[in-house]
């Protein structure tokens, strides 16, 4: 049986690994590149393209790509690998996803686990890469944070300066480090291909999560339509952000042991049944064994999810 199990996970890996090199391969071409930036610009509501040249930006996809891209949850995965900064296609993030509910509900299958079970083991195998992108989104949008400060004060000193906000955008996309350097060196490049600035600035939000960014593009855009003193107001907004991180610090600091009591009240459970099973296994043998013990052991697994689930909820505090 074991070695059925490991047969079925090394086909599966393999065929996995050779879908996902052929779509690098065909990623990574300069027609593919060029493709992306296309279908990048055609998305943006600030351009309103005509229809004819979003088609004609699709038309040389695969079959395979054109269902997936038609399919409901395409809009939400786009968003999400573009918050995350990944350069996985939405095509091949979907492919993973469909091999790690493959794999799961295989190996579960193969152990003579209930179907049911099987199912939902399945899904939440096809669940973990969503929550790896969301990790890594949530993780580049801190760092965003932290950055934008610099961002600001880098912005104004240019507008004192007396370069326009075209220029200050090029020099914090040459001089700051990812992911606010990408960010406006990919905004600066929509400017030269004709966007207006205050319209390429206005669709920094769309790639990452950050509410300060959008406190910075209300700004702009309130700038462009009425005037006034920029720089002065976003030396304003760079403080206010600056006593922001640091009331999100304090917090934190604060929350911690919470956080901590979280896990080692959630941890504690499995220690102590993995303690007690290796030293009298028989004592455990009926949660195995017995289908009434079973589902018990399933109802105490939900119960130490939802409660490790309130307790991040009640120490994650949002400033």
């Amino acid at each position: 049986m074991l070695a059925a199990v490991l047969l079925t996970f090394a086909a599966v890996f393999l065929l996995t690994v050779s879908l996902w090199l052929t779509i690098r391969a065909t990623r990574q071409s300069p027609n593919a590149s060029l493709k992306h930036r296309l279908r990048r610009m055609a998305g943006n509501e600030q351009l309103n393209p005509p229809k004819e040249s979003v088609r004609d930006i699709f038309r040389k996809e695969t079959p395979v790509e054109q269902f997936i891209h038609r399919l409901p949850l395409q809009g939400p995965v786009g968003r999400l690998l573009e918050h995350s900064g990944s350069n996985i296609s939405p095509t091949l993030f979907t492919i993973i996803n469909c091999a790690a509910f493959v794999v799961g509900f295989a190996i579960l299958f193969l152990l003579k686990v209930h179907p049911l079970l099987a199912l939902a083991g399945g899904l939440f195998s096809a669940l973990l890469p969503t929550a790896t992108l969301k990790l890594l989104a949530v993780k580049r949008s801190t760092k965003f944070d932290e950055q934008i400060p610099e961002v600001l004060d880098m912005i104004s000193r240019s507008l004192q300066a007396g370069h326009s906000m075209a220029g200050a955008v090029e020099h914090v996309g040459q001089m700051m480090p990812d992911p606010a350097g990408r960010l406006f060196r990919m905004t600066f490049e929509q400017q030269r291909l004709g966007m207006r600035i205050s319209d390429a600035l206005a669709s920094l939000p769309e790639r990452i999560d950050s509410p300060d960014l959008r406190f910075f593009v209300t700004i702009i855009r309130m700038n462009s339509e009425i005037g006034g003193a920029l720089a002065e107001t976003l030396e304003k907004l760079s403080e206010t952000i600056r006593a922001r991180i640091q009331i999100r610090r304090q917090v934190k600091v604060y929350t911690s042991e919470g956080k901590i009591s979280g896990y080692i009240l959630s941890a504690l459970p499995f220690i102590v049944f993995l303690m007690i099973y290796l030293v009298t296994p028989g004592y455990l043998e009926p949660f195995f064994t017995n289908e009434t013990c079973r589902y018990i052991l399933y109802i105490v697994l939900a119960g130490q999810a939802v409660g490790f689930l309130v307790i991040q909820k009640i120490v994650n505090i949002r400033i």
